[in-house]
Order: C-alpha cells, then sequence, then structure tokens
C-alpha cells in the first residue's frame, strides 16, 4: 500500500498538526542523503506484543515456515521510530510527556504508526509498551514502506507507569499495567496486543486472550465448536473480578455477575455449584461482561452450558426471562417461581450481565419468602422488613439513582416483586420527594390502576406510547417502562 493511501489524512487538519506536516516534509528533504538511505533505526514500542494467525502474517511478508513446516504464527507490535529525521516525526506522539490527548485521540495515533512483526518464528521475544527497540524498514524508490517493518532487536525494557509528565503514561493509562508474560507463540491460543478501539466491540472469531475486560466489549458470542472446546482445557480457577457482587444468600446460593471461564470453573470447583440460571441474553449490551480473558471467547449461553459441562457433566445451566408474569403489586411473578425452584433445592449460581438488577429482585423475592417461613438456619440472611431489603438490594445496585433520581419506572417494575411500589412511596416522604413516585405514569398504574379510570384517559396513554397491547385480540397489555418514565 503507497503511504498516500496508508493514513486517514484528516487527523492532520487542525493548524497545529498541519504545521508539523508540512515542517516535517521540509526536514526530511533537507536531511542529508547518507540519513535518508538507512533502513535500521532506533523505535519506541506503541503497543505489547500480540500474535498474529499465520495467515494474516503471510499477507504481510509472505509468510514464514514453522518448524514442522507449514505457515508460522508471528509476534507483532506498533512502534514508533525515534531520533532527528525520523520517518514518524509528522505523527502525533502519544509517548510525549505532554501528550494531552483522551484514551480515543492516544488510539487513533498509535493506529497510524508501521506494524512491526518479530523476523524469528521460534524465540519470539515479548515486547511491550515504551520498549526501547531495533527495528528495519524496506524502502521502496525514494520512500519507506510505513505500513509494515520487522522487529530486529530488543535494546531496553522500559516499564512506563501511569501519571503526568512522563514518556508513555498515555499508553499505561489506555491499555492498564504492563505485565511481562511469556508467549507460547503457535498454541493456538493468541495472547496479547492492543484494546479494543473506544466505541468498537471485539470480534471473537479471532479470539485473543490477554486484554483488559473491563474494557473488551464483545459484539458477538463465541460459537461452540470443536476449535473453542479445545481451549477448554487451559482454563484455570481464578479470584472473581468483581468480588464486591459474588455473595453467597443462602442454602449453598450464590449471586454474581456475568462469570467468565475463570469465574464458573471457581464456582463449580471451589463452592460446589451444581445449578446456573442465566438471566442475561447473549447478544448487545447483555455481553458486556463476556470477554473472557484466558481465552479471548465471548461467553453466551452456550458456550457457558457447554463449559460447565466440561467441567461437571451434571451442572445444568438454564436461561430465565426476567420479564415474565408482570403483575401489579407483585413484579415479575414467573421470574420469580422459574427461580425459586432452584433456590430452593440449593447450589444455585444466580447471574446476568452485572448482577445488579435482574439478579438483585429475584434474590431479594427469594429471601423474603424464605424470612416468612422461617428458614434462617439454611444461612439466609434475616434481613427484616421491607425496607431493610430494600436497603440490602441496593448494595449491589444503583436503584436508589434510577428510581427516585430518575424516575425509571423499569426498575420499579423489579422493586415490586418484594416491596409493592405503592407502598415504597407511602413510606417516608417519598410521595414528594422520590420522581418515580411523583410522576403520573406512577400514579396512573400503580395507584388508580387502568381498572379505575376512564376508557378515554387509557386510550390517551395508549396513543402516548406508555402501553401497548401484546396480542392480536386486543385482551393483554403491556406498560413500557422506558417511554412512560420519567415525572
Amino acid at each position: 500500500m503507497a503511504n498516500n493511501e496508508l493514513y486517514d489524512w484528516t487527523t492532520f487538519t487542525d493548524d497545529e498538526s498541519s504545521l508539523d506536516l508540512v515542517g516535517h516534509m521540509i526536514r526530511w528533504g533537507l536531511a542529508p542523503e547518507k540519513y535518508r538511505d538507512k533502513d535500521t533505526f532506533k523505535a519506541v514500542a506503541l503497543s505489547d506484543s500480540y500474535e498474529l494467525a499465520s495467515n494474516d502474517a503471510m499477507a504481510i511478508d509472505g509468510g514464514s515456515t514453522s518448524p514442522a513446516g507449514g505457515a508460522a504464527s508471528r509476534l507483532a507490535f506498533k512502534g514508533r521510530i525515534i531520533g532527528d529525521n525520523s520517518p514518524h516525526s509528522f505523527l502525533p506522539n502519544p509517548c510525549d510527556p505532554a501528550w494531552p490527548g483522551n484514551a480515543e485521540s492516544t488510539w487513533r495515533a498509535i493506529s497510524l504508526h508501521t506494524t512491526f512483526l518479530d523476523i524469528s518464528t521460534t524465540k519470539a521475544t515479548p515486547v511491550t509498551r515504551g520498549d526501547i527497540v531495533l527495528v528495519k524498514l524496506q524502502r521502496s524508490g525514494p520512500a519507506y514502506n510505513l505500513e509494515y517493518g520487522t522487529f530486529e532487536e530488543l535494546i531496553s525494557v522500559e516499564d512506563p507507569t501511569a501519571g503526568a509528565n512522563e514518556e508513555c503514561s498515555a499508553l499505561v493509562d489506555l491499555f492498564g499495567a504492563i505485565t511481562h508474560t511469556a508467549f507460547n507463540v503457535g498454541s493456538g491460543i493468541r495472547t496479547g496486543g492492543p484494546p479494543v478501539p473506544p466505541g468498537e466491540k471485539y470480534s471473537p472469531d479471532n479470539p485473543r486472550a490477554g486484554l483488559d475486560r473491563g474494557k473488551t466489549r464483545c459484539g458477538a458470542e463465541s460459537k461452540v465448536s470443536a476449535e473453542t472446546k479445545r481451549f477448554f482445557s487451559s482454563v484455570q480457577k481464578k479470584a472473581f473480578d468483581k468480588s464486591s457482587q459474588a455473595e453467597m444468600f443462602g442454602n449453598g446460593n450464590w449471586r454474581y455477575q456475568q462469570p467468565d471461564l475463570g469465574e464458573l470453573r471457581t464456582f463449580i470447583e471451589t463452592h460446589k455449584i451444581n445449578k446456573i440460571i442465566r438471566l442475561n441474553g447473549s447478544r448487545g449490551g447483555d455481553l458486556k461482561n463476556s470477554y473472557d480473558s484466558q481465552t479471548g471467547l465471548c461467553v453466551g449461553l452456550d458456550l457457558e452450558k457447554e463449559f460447565a459441562k466440561y467441567i461437571n457433566p451434571a451442572v445444568q445451566v438454564k436461561k430465565i426471562s426476567a420479564h415474565a408474569g408482570f403483575k401489579l403489586r407483585k413484579g415479575y411473578t414467573r421470574s420469580v417461581s422459574d427461580c425459586n425452584e432452584w433456590f430452593d433445592e440449593g447450589n444455585t449460581l444466580v447471574h446476568c450481565t452485572h448482577g445488579a438488577d435482574r439478579t438483585g429482585f429475584v434474590v431479594a423475592a427469594w429471601i423474603q419468602k424464605e424470612n416468612r417461613l422461617g428458614k434462617e438456619a439454611r444461612g439466609i440472611p434475616n434481613i427484616g422488613g421491607k425496607e431493610a431489603l430494600w436497603d440490602y438490594a441496593t448494595r449491589f445496585n444503583s436503584w436508589k439513582k434510577y428510581i427516585c433520581s430518575s424516575g425509571d419506572l423499569g426498575y420499579v417494575a423489579y422493586l415490586d416483586a418484594f416491596y409493592p411500589a405503592d407502598e415504597f412511596c407511602a413510606a417516608g416522604n417519598r410521595a414528594t420527594s422520590c420522581r418515580a413516585c411523583k410522576s403520573k405514569q406512577f400514579n396512573a398504574v400503580w395507584v388508580m390502576n387502568h381498572s379505575s379510570i376512564t376508557d378515554e384517559e387509557w386510550e390517551d396513554m395508549r396513543k402516548k406510547g406508555w402501553w401497548e397491547y401484546t396480542d392480536k385480540a386486543k385482551t393483554k397489555w403491556r406498560w413500557r417502562w422506558k417511554k412512560s418514565g420519567g415525572a
């Protein structure tokens, strides 16, 4: 690819970067011929090493063969050539201590730089951010190929740290703390590399282990196949990433956010979980916490079932809808009863995406049921009245904000499962201080109910989009919480 096709030139449209570009062209044009004939340079690594699949490496340099024959995978990293008259001096420099960029502009600057491939297929040297390296560029006539080059030698390990006025600190802010992990190139699990750019989704089609789980949003679930199942044997038990959301709530039952594969192994082998309830789906926002850093897979329902069965064939996994059977002042009754069946049997893990809202109301409803039956002896917390149960539930979520500050009636519907919303709003000063309780929509549904208002008023609410029919015969309806939420 020609260099004039390599870059997004809109990067240089502001006054400062445009002048930098012109200045570089002048300096390079006046550089001594001896320097411009160089092909080996010092550079600083802008990303950690990551493994390129064999077909990707072949597409870059024609490919190398492994000792066993066939195409070999290779390590690569992004780098910036340093020194006077650097071929990269016209590009924004994210290693500058004065670099002012945010995560998005830092990523964009890194992506403009050259990708360097390790020349070895057997003794690959991992490189981390900020390391000083020796690299080589190929010339094509008077110009260098600035898209790809080769990594020749590691000169020094620098290990920059986060913080202002330090070289390459922006790379630590973006990628997280630097770790030195040995690579097993060609093992089948590709490790490391740049994080997914801000605003973009991670694709599990080419799994990459070792990314930051908190910053890696899966765009799709990993399909169960012979290829993905071969990763299972490498998964080790691990501590919970978000321990504040992990808690046993009685009878050997646990609650948590979407677990990754290492956490699932911990639940099954250490905490003797033999049943798993998944309240979240396998698409969109429900995949937010599904990236598994040990394998690079994205944990959807099918993969969760298959992995649990791999660890212990007796473990059962089922998907339960968190929004089934809604009844005023009782919440999502079928969701609660379906979960209660396994909670009563014990040793069940229940999770949604964050372990907060959907998990929160089914757990609170079950604890309330057990407290009424006096079954605290099974390790079930004796929470007390509804206000105490509200305080317990909101230890794990932000309902106080969503219900009383934002007025979102969707969360009021969750609350209804253990604290009828009209009672909740009648307690204390919530009738005048809580936004959801003050809303006309709340009064129309929970206080008056649609049987207590005129047909004309009820139909007017439908036209506003507050509720809708769910069957052709127009005998069933549902409230559209987000459409009607707010004061």
